[in-house]
């Protein structure tokens, strides 16, 4: 990505030749090339994009077209989603972050359900104002897909537990505490106030015997 940008035509984009890029923007680029995270830039009231190689890869077959072009264009299928956050970061109002945001990417030719953890940083000006947006971002699809399909295989389980008319407990055994079922503690003899809870909170999903 180093060797793209220094060779893309830049003149032909709002943000004009390198040389005449601020000071603001070009240290920005600095620290994105050298950087190990994925990192992107989306610069001035166009959201122009440039990125690092590590950020690349979120974009799939947008790469290498997304270099230099307004963010809107890029990115028309999570615009929506996206782009108050732009609006609120460039006027001033401090950084935008979310955790395991789905976002439905077109990437490869087909639209992709995908997860992003990321911020979006003010780059600030000289005069105060905001010049672009820093972008860090996380791609967290395969985590989240992994803790869906673990909490359906315990749904599933556990249905099929209680259709069946069984108990069932795991005992931690470092430490030595039980979770029980309701089914098995009834099978076991507790009585439905005898569990460990924390004070005026709601009654916990399992069992907690030691």
């Amino acid at each position: 990505m180093a060797r793209l940008i220094r060779t893309f035509e830049w003149a032909d984009t709002p943000l004009g030749p390198i040389e005449n890029w601020p000071p603001e923007l070009k240290s920005a680029v600095d620290i994105m090339l050298s950087a190990g995270e994925a990192i992107s830039i989306y610069w001035g009231q166009h959201h122009i994009l440039l990125y690092n190689d590590a950020w690349r890869t979120f974009i799939g077959a947008k790469h290498p077209e997304a270099l230099g072009r307004p963010a809107h264009e890029i990115f028309p299928e999570i615009w929506e989603a996206i782009g108050p956050k732009f609006a609120y970061v460039l006027a001033g109002n401090g950084a935008a972050f979310e955790r395991a945001q789905r976002l439905p990417l077109k990437r490869g030719g087909q639209l992709e359900d995908t997860w992003f953890s990321y911020s979006f940083n003010p780059i600030p000006m000289a005069d105060g104002t905001v010049g672009g947006i820093f972008n860090i971002g996380t791609e967290v699809t395969e985590r989240v897909k992994a803790e869906e399909a673990l909490r359906e295989s315990e749904e599933f389980h556990r249905l099929a537990a209680e259709a069946g008319n069984v108990g069932t407990w795991s005992v931690d055994l470092e430490t030595g505490n039980a979770d029980l079922s309701y089914r098995m503690a009834e099978l076991m003899g507790y009585a439905p106030d005898e569990h460990e809870a924390t004070p005026n909170q709601p009654k916990p999903e399992h069992w907690q015997q030691r």
